[in-house]
C-alpha cells in the first residue's frame, strides 16, 4: 500500500485518467473528488461489503471480472483488493 500526505486542493494522479483532489478537510473527516473516465467503477469501500447495496457490489464485480483484479468477499469490511 502507497501511503501519501496531501493538503488541501492538492492532489493525486492514478495513471492517465484518475485524478483524486481533496477538497474539504474538517476534524477527522476528509472529503475527497474523483475524476475518472465512465468505464471505471468508483464506490465507496463499504458499499461493495455490505449485501444490501445490490447493485453497488453488481457495478463493482462486473468491473473487476472484467479487469481480472482480486475480489472483496461479500461481507468483509476489512479486506479490500489489492489493486498495486
Amino acid at each position: 500500500m502507497l501511503v501519501l500526505s496531501r493538503k488541501l486542493l492538492e492532489g493525486i494522479v492514478i495513471g492517465s485518467e484518475v485524478r483524486i483532489t481533496i477538497v474539504k478537510v474538517e476534524r477527522n473527516t476528509v472529503r475527497i473528488g474523483i475524476e475518472a473516465p465512465p468505464d471505471v467503477v468508483v464506490v465507496r469501500e463499504e458499499l461493495i461489503a455490505d449485501g444490501d447495496h445490490r447493485e453497488a457490489r453488481a457495478a463493482w464485480d462486473a468491473s473487476e471480472s472484467a479487469t481480472g483484479a482480486a475480489k472483496v468477499p461479500a461481507k468483509s469490511r476489512s479486506n479490500r483488493p489489492d489493486r498495486s
